[in-house]
Parts: structure tokens; sequence; C-alpha cells
């Protein structure tokens, strides 16, 4: 570069001016120094910690009875009811349903865009309200349930370790006590019980003796409930005072149910309850929800944080609390931890924390070796004083400090000391050109701000997609781009102010009195090179080594003297990688590296959760066998509380579905566990879909292969769902295949004769009551415990309910049998309890016969899907498998569907899709905005055009660096080569901005073109090496998650440099060359 002039060092930057008032005034570095520290020191004790980023809740349930129904009458009177409502939603993006005998379940899903969900929820419930009166009469409620999207931060269980029977009402009371402390603690947001039997007051009515007074089970049900009053009888308004009027005759205890009164058939005559049934305390048969805690019985307890609370100060609190409950258990009960996050969340905290001082103590040493030890111990006190910026700033923004926002200053390491490495190295050339100290701050700031700040909102504008990318994918790494940024700007800033005004101090205090700091060196400098040679000169300037750069010079005036050479040097390695991309493996987001993983157990639809339950017991023996498993948990009828953040907790009230929490030693070689212990479950209980699945990082999905299917023929979509799935299982990687339309389960059909039913005054809604009540029961009535509310349910005494004969069997009682009392008992004795005593067998009135019946009705979006299911071994990638299955669809006839029939891809495919088409989402905006910022910087179009083609060429760096290391083509792999884009043209702006502010470079001088692109390598290889070395930790860290990033940026860089070095200045003497050519061409005009 060439040395500025006394103008230039007089036309000051305003910027120029504030960095001088920093070098005049030291107080003023020490009390910024001071706010700074402050701030970010008092952010970092405030910040809330987690593990991972809390994502926003845009998934709820709606679930709607409807007992005595089938599949095909749920969905057409329950659940298209529901949805033609909810489909009115604008912000519903995705919605799915399954019709099931008895029941409907609904999902639904927000659009990413939707951030405050409040309204929308209470939409949905306006929407179910409006449904209500749509709604067959037998059907409930839809109850509405929003589910959270976030792990638990303690789960805890008590386990039931006495011989014989398990009391689930001790194992519930004590459930309820520690819930209740636990919620006390400051910071809970809730609590929830798993594996949770329930407690109920059975009534079982003998039905001989409620026959033989002319009382059925339903009518009992009814009188009960009226004798169970809890409403208020009204207010006494009286002309000082007002009285509540209230009934006394509610249930409070058993014996207030068992002396309930009842009225016969007779007229006039009463009995109590305790004459016709048993009352007791129990749970309801079959249970709806079981846990099992290392093969033993228990209730799972699971807390929920707040997210503006510290996980870490939480936990010890709840330490506390946990081992004063755990000395008032009684013997034989006994309480386990089964997870707690803060474990995570310290681990990976320590981790990052030794990623981050391994990166600082990287940088330090590679600025050493580039730069001397006083500019890197300038340069390396950036670090600190720019991440306590950071943290400044992500309490600002209400970031938490979790692994994303701490790697985002990771990332950061390497890049936030580029503008401190530029700055240090211009002042001490500054120095040595005979500037004063005061000057050379000015100096440097002036020349420099607009080039520097160009390239710093270059790179922010690079990682600007992904920190404005919308949805669960967004909000998962958005926070990466966010830190970066604001680590890139706290760098300029301190580039611009502390940072010079500290360099020219510094230069100046350690400098001989006797010599003026504006020489070559001191004085002391120079004794101590001399006295210790090489040595001494890289411990006070840094690597010098005369010989190489002589034959650098000599390679650099080669190159430029054939521009069109260096510009083909330079695009050899992008066009490679370019290439080299289309044999890139795609991947979403690889697996988590956790010492847990989950198992799945899914039988057939109709199967008992006793069966479930022994199927587990089974699963449960195998895997104690392995060494490595610590501790299993067991939650069967429903889903296992969400342990990890992308789990969500889908499945309830299925006696089918068993889901298990297993926790290893450790992380390492997880997946080769996985694999095998699939292959030992799969040939040891074959009749079972198991799956042993490892936990996924990014957005949740249900499988990671899948297909949807739509039409509106149920048999076709059968038959074409089923060949697909023939193909999805022909594949090597595939463990099992689900399609949601193949699944059936018996129904004992009951078709009523109606002459028969008719002549014994039987109705078929009547028949159904009868039945109902003896086989499933009514509720009628509850008892207040508390803040607890038990139900009393009534039903007949299960003396043969186990058969189809015992179907056919059931006796019902004819309405006229009721009707008739009062004749009856005119009649006399014999006759009156003879018409009494009546009952008939359903096989009078009806036919009992077996038949298959569709288990289950899927929708999506209000269309008829059926939904075609992969699940695959553990490490391969989903995109594999995907393309071979691919591939056999069009060789099939489904590669043409008939009209009305569409297939449609799903699972991790799509969600890869939809997450990247968001992510490149704003990329033309801010690609505008960027040629924008150069333009301005540079003050010149082809200038601008030259940093945009390294740009381009840096993508091609990316995606080469990943196919050399080996990496799929992932979604952190595509956040990294974002990121690449913006650092990779930094070096190139710097490079253009030392060309461009030399006259004689402009014109051409092949001499001056070569020093100006000496004078800025060294500052440009120091950034390089200290942007590699600060992604070393991520790189070394293992796993599958960062490395991707890490090679795609640090690899890339390295590659950008030496484009940098050789295109960049043959493109500059290129476009010089042409625009001298064109202003000689111009014609002189003649004199007027």
């Amino acid at each position: 570069m060439s040395t500025p002039s006394t103008t230039s060092v007089q036309l000051v930057h305003p910027v120029g001016r504030l960095a001088g008032r920093f070098y005049t005034d030291r107080r003023l570095i020490a009390l910024t120094v001071l706010l700074l520290s402050a701030a970010g020191l008092s952010s970092l004790m405030v910040l809330p910690r987690m593990e991972d980023p809390l994502l926003t809740q845009r998934a709820c349930s709606i679930t709607t009875l409807f007992p005595g129904a089938d599949a095909e009458r749920v969905e057409a009177l329950v659940t298209e009811k529901i949805e033609e409502k909810l489909l009115d939603i604008p912000e519903v993006k995705r919605m799915r349903s399954q019709s099931r005998a008895n029941s409907s379940f609904i999902s639904i899903e927000l659009r990413d865009d939707v951030y405050n969900t409040d309204p929308v929820w209470s939409a949905v419930r306006g929407k179910l309200e409006d449904s209500i009166s749509m709604l067959p009469p037998g059907a409930s409620r839809p109850e509405f349930n929003e589910l959270d999207i976030a792990a638990y931060a303690w789960i805890g269980a008590l386990v039931w370790q006495r011989d014989g029977e398990t009391s689930h009402a001790v194992l519930r009371r004590l459930a309820r006590e520690l819930k209740d402390e636990l919620f006390a603690l400051e910071g809970t947001k809730t609590v929830d019980l798993f594996g949770d039997p329930k407690e109920e007051i059975l009534v079982e009515i003998d039905p001989t003796l409620a026959n033989s007074v002319g009382l059925s089970a339903s009518s009992i049900a009814t009188q009960i409930q009226l004798s169970d009053v809890k409403d208020s009888a009204g207010v006494l308004r009286g002309p000082e005072s007002e009285t509540v009027l209230e009934l006394e005759n509610q249930f409070n205890s058993l014996e207030d149910i068992l002396g309930a009164s009842l009225q016969t058939g007779r007229a006039g005559e009463t009995l109590l309850l305790t004459d016709l049934a048993t009352v007791r305390r129990t749970t309801p048969q079959p249970v709806a929800a079981r846990a099992i805690v290392d093969g033993q019985p228990g209730l799972v307890v699971g807390v929920m944080l707040r997210a503006d609370y510290r996980i870490d100060q939480w936990t010890t609190e709840a330490k506390q609390v946990v081992e004063l409950f755990r000395k008032r258990l009684p013997s034989g009960v006994k309480l386990d931890v089964i997870m707690e996050q803060d474990e995570y969340v310290a681990r990976r905290m320590n981790s990052l924390a030794r990623n981050l001082l391994l990166g600082v103590s990287a940088v330090a040493l590679v600025t050493l070796l580039f730069m001397g030890w006083r500019s890197s111990l300038l340069v390396t006190s950036t670090l600190p004083l720019a991440s306590l910026m950071v943290i400044a700033g992500m309490r600002f923004l209400a970031i938490p400090i979790h692994q994303m926002s701490i790697t985002g200053l990771i990332i950061a390491l390497g890049l936030l000391i580029d503008n401190a490495i530029i700055a240090t190295d211009e002042i001490d050339l500054s120095l040595r050109r005979g500037l004063s100290p005061l000057d050379a701050v000015r100096d440097m700031v002036s020349r420099l701000f607009a080039p520097l700040l160009a390239s710093t909102v270059t790179t922010a504008l690079a990682f600007a997609p992904i920190s404005l990318m919308e949805g669960p994918a967004g909000e998962f790494v958005g926070s990466i781009a966010i830190t970066v940024m604001l680590a890139i700007f706290s760098s300029f800033l301190l580039a611009m102010t502390v940072l010079p005004a500290t360099a020219a101090w510094l230069r100046q205090a350690f400098s001989n009195p006797s010599q003026p700091v504006n020489g070559i060196a001191s004085a002391t400098e120079e004794s101590f090179a001399h006295r210790h040679g090489f040595w001494g000169q890289l411990w006070n300037h840094g690597l010098s080594i005369p010989w190489l750069t002589q034959r650098y010079r000599r390679f650099l005036a080669a190159l430029l003297t054939r521009p069109w050479l260096g510009i083909g040097a330079g695009v050899v390695l992008p066009v490679a990688g370019f290439l080299a991309a289309t044999d890139l493996r795609e991947q979403f987001f690889p697996p988590a590296d956790r010492d847990q993983f989950y198992v799945e157990l899914e039988l057939e639809p109709q199967a008992s959760i006793a069966q479930t339950t022994a199927l587990a017991a089974r699963i449960d023996e195998i895997l104690g066998d392995e060494p490595r498993i610590k501790h299993t948990a067991w939650f069967l009828g429903e889903s296992a509380p969400p342990f990890y953040y992308n789990l969500i907790a889908r499945r309830k009230n299925n006696p089918n579905y068993g889901q298990a929490i297993v926790t290893l030693d450790d992380h390492h070689d997880s997946l080769a566990l996985i694999r095998r212990l699939q292959l030992v479950l799969d040939d040891a209980i074959p009749a079972a879909r198991i799956l042993v699945r490892q936990l996924e990082q990014g957005p949740p999905f249900d499988a990671p292969v899948e297909l949807r299917l739509f039409g509106s023929d149920l048999e076709l979509l059968k038959q074409y769902g089923e060949q697909l799935r023939t193909m999805a299982t022909r594949l090597p990687d595939v463990l099992h295949t689900k399609t949601a339309l193949n699944d059936s389960r018996p129904v004992a059909s009951i078709d009523v004769r109606a002459r028969e039913s008719q002549w014994a005054g039987l109705s078929e809604a009547n028949i159904a009551n009868q039945l109902f009540v003896q086989f499933e029961g009514v509720q009628t009535g509850t008892i207040i415990e508390q803040v607890e509310e038990i139900p009393v349910r009534v039903r007949l005494a299960p003396e043969r309910l186990q058969t189809l004969e015992d179907v056919s069997d059931a006796g019902l009682i004819p309405a006229l049998s009721i009707a008739a009392n009062g004749a009856a008992s005119a009649e006399g004795p014999a006759s009156s309890q003879s018409i009494l005593n009546s009952t008939i067998p359903l096989s009078s009135v009806a036919n009992v016969t077996l038949k298959p019946q569709k288990a289950v009705i899927t929708r999506y979006n209000g269309r008829r899907v059926n939904e075609v299911q992969g699940y695959i071994t553990a490490g391969t990638l989903p995109s594999t498998v995907l393309a071979a299955l691919q591939q056999e669809i069009k060789s099939s006839n489904l590669a043409d569907l008939p009209p009305g029939f569409q297939l449609e891809i799903g699972g991790e495919a799509s969600e890869r899709d939809s997450a990247v088409s968001r992510l490149m989402a704003n990329v033309s905006v801010l690609a505008v905005a960027m040629v924008g910022a150069l333009v301005l910087a540079l003050a010149s179009f082809r200038l601008a055009a030259l940093i945009g083609f390294v740009a381009t060429l840096s993508i091609g760096l990316g995606m080469g660096s990943l196919w050399v290391f080996g990496y799929p083509f992932g979604f952190m792999a595509i956040v990294g080569t974002m990121g690449l884009i913006g650092i990779a043209i930094n070096d190139s702006i710097v490079v253009v901005a030392a060309l461009s502010s030399n006259a004689k470079v402009r014109c051409g001088d092949l001499e001056e073109t070569v020093e100006s692109v000496v004078e800025v390598t060294r500052h440009v290889l120091a950034t390089t090496a200290t942007t590699v070395v600060g992604f070393l930790p991520l790189l070394l860290s293992g796993g599958g998650f960062w490395p991707p990033l890490a090679v795609a940026i640090g690899a890339g860089v390295t590659g950008a440099t030496l484009i940098s070095l050789t295109l960049v200045p043959s493109a500059f003497r290129l476009l010089s060359s042409y625009k001298q050519s064109r202003l000689f061409a111009i014609p002189a005009q003649p004199n007027e």
C-alpha cells in the first residue's frame, strides 16, 4: 500500500476522530472495558440455561369419544364434522386425523410463521364449540390438548418393591404429594403424572337381585346420579346478608354411596344400594396406562420448567426436595430418578466451554506465530471482551444459553478477530511508515472503516437467512446466526474504537524513550531480535522468512503477468467441488450423541394392555442382558414423557402400544448397540413391531421414510398402500413397514331382529344401552377428595364376560317387565314375581357374529389418506432408502395412478425440503443487500461483481470439502455453506481494498501490485488460520452434527484464501487494464 499523505491524515473520518479520542483519553478505554465486562458478566449470571433451544408450541390434539361406533361411523359423524370447522382457520398448516372404533383423534400443526399461538388456539376452541351441535347424540365434548414441544427438566418414578399386589392408591397418593412439592418450587411450569392407572368407585350390581325388583343397571345409575347433588340450591338474600343454600345429599365417602336409596318397580317400595350391589375403590379395568421402571411397577412424575428460569438453580432446589421426600417414603416404595436434564446441560456446557478455551488458545498461538507477542496479546484480548458483548446482546434479545447459542460463539472465534488482526497490523504498518501514534489511529480507522464495515455487513447478511428462517428448523439453528452476527459486529466496534488506541498506546509503552515510536522498531526489540535471531523476530513481529517472501513475490509477478492463468488456477477447485456435489448424499439432521435411546412396541390393534405388558417384560429381560444398559422405564398404553426436545407425546389410550426410555452408561458406540438390539428383538419377538430408535436432531417427524397416498376409495387406498408397503419391505435397510389402512380388528357384530325385539319391547338403542352398562359401565356421580374428583362407575358384576358366547347369553330386561310392575302387583305375588324375574338372552332378539373391521381411517388436511411408513436401520440415511423406493415405484403400475388418487412424499424428506425452502426464502433480497453494501464500500460495480464471483466459487469449495471428508449434504452443511459465503469474501474484500487504494496499482503497475498483495498476505493468512483453528474444536468434538458445518467453513475458507491471493489480483489487473484501455480510447475533444 502507498504511504498516506499528510492531507489524507488531516481529512479525518468522524469515526477516526472518535478512535483518536480513545487514544488521547485512556480513561475512556478503561470505562468502556469495565462497562462491557459488567454487562456481559451480569447477563451471564441471569440468562436461562437449557440443553437445546425451545420450539414454539404449534401443535395440539383433539380427542372425541363416540362409544359403540365403528371407525367409518366415527369418521362420518365426528371427524368430518370437526374438520369441516377447523379447516376454516387460515393458520392451520397440517391437520391429521385418526378415526377408530369409539374415538376420533385429530392433531393440528400451525404454519411456520405463527409465533403467537394463543389467539389461534382460542379460535380452535371456538370452532370446537361450534361443532358440538353437529355431533351425534352419545358423542362426548371434543377434548382440546395443547402439545408441549419441550423436554421435561426432571423425570422421577415412585417404584413399588413389596411382594404381592401393587397398591396403586399408595403410589398415587405419594405421587400427588411429590407433585405438589415440586410444583411449589420457583420456576416450575407444570408437573404431570405418567403411567397413572387412575382410581374410581366401582358399583357392581348383582343382575339377579336387580332383576327381581324390576331395576335395570341404567335405571340404578340414574337414581345414583340424582342422589349426588353438588349444585347450589340458590341464595337466600336478606336485607343485610346473603346465605347460600346447599344440600347435604352428596357423596363424600363409600358409606354415602352404599346408603343411597333406590325406588324399585313396585309402587312405594325402596331399597338401599347395598342390598343390590357391592361398592369398592379400585383402579379401572382394564387400566388405560401403566409404568414399569427397571421391571417394577411404578408411577412417573415429570416436571416441565419455565423457559425464563435457570435449570441449574432449579435442579439444586429440586434435589433438596427430592431427598427430603425420599426419607419420608414408606418401606417397599423407592424414588428413582429417570432423568435430570441439568446433567446433560452441564455436560454440554462443559464440553462447549472446553471447545471455547481450546479455540481461544489456538487463536492466540496462531496470532503469535503470524504477528508477534504484542499483536497476539491485543488480538486475543478482543475474544473475551467481544464474547461478553455477545452475552449482553443475548440477554437483550432474550436468547438463552444452550448448545446453539454457545456454538455460535465458537463459530465466531475465528471471525471476530479478523477485524482485530487487520486493525492491529495496519496500526503497526502506519507506525513503521513514520506516522505518530495518534495519526496512525485516525488514519487506519478513516481508511478501513468502509471496507471493514462492508466485510462485516456481508458476513452478517450471509448468516441472516439462518436467523430469519421460520419454523422449527429456524428456531433450532437461528441462534447460531444471531450470536455470530452479534460477535462480528462487536468485533467491528472494538476494532474501530478501543483496539487501535490500545495498539498504539501499547507500542508506545514498550518503545525505547530515546527513540521515537514511529521508527521501524524500538532499540530493545532490535537488540532482542539481534541476540536471538529467528526466534527473536518471531517473538516480536511474527514469522518472517525472507527467502520464501522473495519466491512468493516472483510467483505473484509471474502470475500477474498472465492474469488469465491466475483466474484459471482460482476456479479449478470450486469447479471440482461443484462436480463432486452431484455425488453428495442428502440428509436433514444427523442423530444426537446421547446416552439414551427409546424402544417402541406396537401390537395388533385388538391387543390388550395385558398382552402389551407381557411383551414389554420379555423385552426388558433381553435388555437386562446388555451390560451397558443402566435403566429402562416402560410406559404402556401411552407415550413416554418427552425426555428430548423434539419428542412429542402423541399416543394416549392405546392399549396395544408401549414406549421405553433406555439409559446407557455413556453415548459412545450407541449406534452399534442400537443396531444389534434391533436384530435381537426382531428375532426373539417376531409377532410385534419393535423399533429401537436413536434420538434425532432437528424438527420432529413420525417416520424417516413416509409416503402419503390420497384417494376417496378405501379399498383401493388399502390395495395401493399394500403394494407400496411390499416394495419398501424388499429394500435392504428397511426394518419395519406400516400402513394405516391395513390394520383391522375383530368386531362382534350384533344384528337385532326387529320382530323379536319389538315383541320384547326392546329398541336397538335400549339393547345397546343395556349391553354397554354390562360390559363397560356408566359413570354417575363423583366423590371429591381434597382437589381430586374420583368418578363413580356403575356396571353389572362381570360373572361371565370373557367369550363371544357370553355376549350371546347376556341378559336383557324387557321394557314390558318394568312397565308391567304395577299391574302385576295387583294380580298377586306369584304373577308379579314371574314378570319381574323375566330376562331374555341377547341371542333371542339378535344375531351375534364375528367379522373384521377397519381399525383406523386416516385423513390428512380433510382428505382420506393411507400413510405408508418405513423404519430403517439406525445410521442409514433416509434419502438413500427413499431414492431406492422411488425407483421401485417408477417401474410399477403406481407410477400412473388413476384419477382421484395422488402420491406425496412425507417423513424426513418432506421436512428437509420444507426447511431448505424456508432457509432460501430471503436469500434473493439479502443477496441484493449484500451487493449494495459492496458497491457502496468499493465504489465500483465491477469490483462488487468480482466479490460476488468469489462468493459463488466459495459454494463449490464448501461442497467439495464435504465430498473430500465424506460428510452428507445435510441441513447443517447448508448452514455452513451459507456462512462460508460471507466469510470467504472477507479476504477478497481486503485484497481489493488494498489494490484499489493504490493509484499506481490502478494504473497497472505490476511491481506495486505485487507489493500490495504481499503487504496484505500476512493478515489474510492470519485471519484464515484463525478461522480454521476456530473451527477445529467443532471438528474434533466428533459426532455427526457439527463436523459438516466445520468442514464446509474451515476447509472452504482455506480454498477461498487461495482465490483471494491469486484470482482476485489477477482479475483486478484485467479490470484495471480494461478500464485504462477504454479511458485512452476516448478521443480528445478539440479546444473551442
